[in-house]
């Protein structure tokens, strides 16, 4: 629909005055290799699915009756016992409303977003309002830190019927192809005084007016998703989007806005942030860890031998090197600085790398005390904590078998046992013992089915670490055969 402000412009023949701050003060494009694999400008497009095809070219993916009513009838319920349409009023309901938590969790939701994002999602925003949110045009990625660079997706269920008179979500087609706004350059346009805890409010004035010229400009219409009680949409976190206006203010409009980042994209977000529910599925809760937390950032990656190895950064001040200190009941064996470069910050596009530690040990520890060992910076003796112990990834599944390795970084010699899981079935197990040839360790695995699976049987295929439950991930260069 042409807006008041084109109609006039016609009339009286004057031209649209763009606005002071254009959207290309506030934006900027990624290097391919930072941005998830279906964001890339080139990739092979001949193996992905109709779904990723669907996500590449619009940035966004609609999926009409997706969850069953009786996976969100609970959650309707617990929320219409709340009685107001405002819904919770912080943005981590879900750690006290486990209905919510189950409905943000659904495992086809979570697979859905692994599939577009290319690794595993974890939850840690949800909005629970029955009524639009007015929010104008804007892209999400903005309010994250610099280094997620669009692993991010954000999902919108629908809990009833939702019409045109409502305010219904809105979204550009194609415009997650735009460059990236970022919030470090939004706010260096703010006056020193609105770069507090509000300065995403105090963003608006400047973004919305910027991205309402460049949509006048590239002449892109919106769409509106229009919904029925369990369809979802998934929207990408450059897609340009809002909230739209409801024709009577205070309409009722039932949905769950759910947000999520790439479990290997959110170094902020520490393992003691991250739980999983029933299914294995990671959610986060920032309470505990923000209330105690310093300003030391890292994690021990590995114990190998007399070695242990990992990284430490001062947040605040990431140009000063931590010292570090290895602790076992309370003697202290040994302390370096971290200071060495260390390529998973680099992966993690944290902008400074040189965060690295290695640590000699006067000896070799047994596999008890390698257990007791801790990491400690040494100013505040804050902890360093573990990163998780096992590491691995499926690397080839066929209608035959599943291939891949898993290793337990801190205990190299342990053989670890796998399931392979179709649906809620163990269909076959083994143990990570043979030579993987890529890596050149005995951490493989090669696991035949009883039986020769269908190619959605196939695609279905989960393998888990046996007695943590943990599911593997994908490898992002997954082999898929016949």
């Amino acid at each position: 629909m042409t807006s008041f402000r084109e109609l006039a412009s016609f009339f009286t023949g004057r031209r649209e005055t763009a606005p002071a701050i254009r959207f290309a003060d506030f934006s900027e494009t990624l290097p391919d290799e930072q941005l998830p694999y279906l964001d890339r400008s080139v990739i092979d497009e001949q193996g992905l699915t109709a779904d990723q095809r669907a996500w590449r070219r619009d940035g966004v993916l609609a999926l009409r009756g997706f969850i069953p009513d009786e996976i969100t009838a609970p959650y309707i319920a617990r929320r219409e016992a709340l009685g107001r349409l405002e819904g919770w009023l912080n943005g981590q309901p879900y750690l006290q409303v486990p209905e919510m938590r189950d409905l943000a969790l659904y495992p086809p939701l979570m697979a859905k977003l692994q599939e577009l994002i290319g690794e595993r999602m974890m939850l840690h925003l949800c909005l629970t309002s029955w009524m639009t949110t007015h929010r104008e045009w804007h892209q999400d990625d903005y309010l994250n830190p610099d280094f997620v660079s669009c692993w991010y997706a954000a999902v919108w269920i629908a809990l009833g019927d939702i019409g045109p008179d409502c305010g219904p979500f809105q979204y550009i087609p194609g415009s997650h192809r735009w460059p990236l706004i970022r919030g470090e350059k939004v706010r260096a346009l703010l006056p020193p005084e609105q770069r507090g805890a509000l300065w995403a409010k105090h963003s608006e004035r400047i973004i919305t007016p910027a991205v309402e010229h460049e949509l006048r400009v590239r002449r892109t219409p919106a769409v509106s998703f229009l919904a029925r009680r369990g369809d979802v949409l998934i929207w990408h976190s450059r897609l340009i989007h809002q909230g739209s206006k409801a024709k009577v203010l205070g309409t009722e409009r039932r949905a769950l806005i759910a947000h999520y980042s790439g479990t290997n994209h959110r170094p902020d977000i520490t393992q003691a942030m991250r739980h999983r529910d029933a299914n294995g599925e990671i959610y986060v809760d920032f309470g505990k860890e923000v209330a105690e937390a310093g300003v030391v950032q890292g994690y021990v990656d590995a114990i190998a031998g007399r070695q242990v190895i990992g990284w430490s950064r001062d947040a605040a001040f990431p140009a000063r090197s931590v010292v570090v200190e290895a602790v076992l009941d309370d003697e202290v064996l040994a302390h370096g600085v971290a200071d060495l470069e260390y390529p998973a910050l680099a992966h993690a596009n944290f902008p400074d790398h040189d965060h690295g530690f290695t640590l000699t040990l006067p000896r070799e520890l047994s596999a008890e005390e390698a257990a007791r060992l801790t990491v400690r910076a040494v100013e505040g003796r804050t902890l360093i904590e573990r990163a998780p112990p096992y590491q691995g990834y499926v690397d080839v599944r066929t209608s035959g078998r599943v291939v891949g390795w898993v290793r337990n970084r801190f205990a190299a010699g342990e053989r670890v046992a796998v399931q392979v899981m179709l649906g809620d079935k163990v269909i076959a197990e083994g143990e990570a013992g043979e030579l993987h040839d890529d890596l050149n360790v005995r951490n493989g695995f090669n696991i035949a089915y009883p039986r020769e699976l269908s190619a959605a049987e196939r695609d279905a295929v989960r393998v888990r670490i046996k007695h943590t439950k943990e599911i593997l991930e994908l490898s992002p260069a997954l082999i898929v055969e016949a």
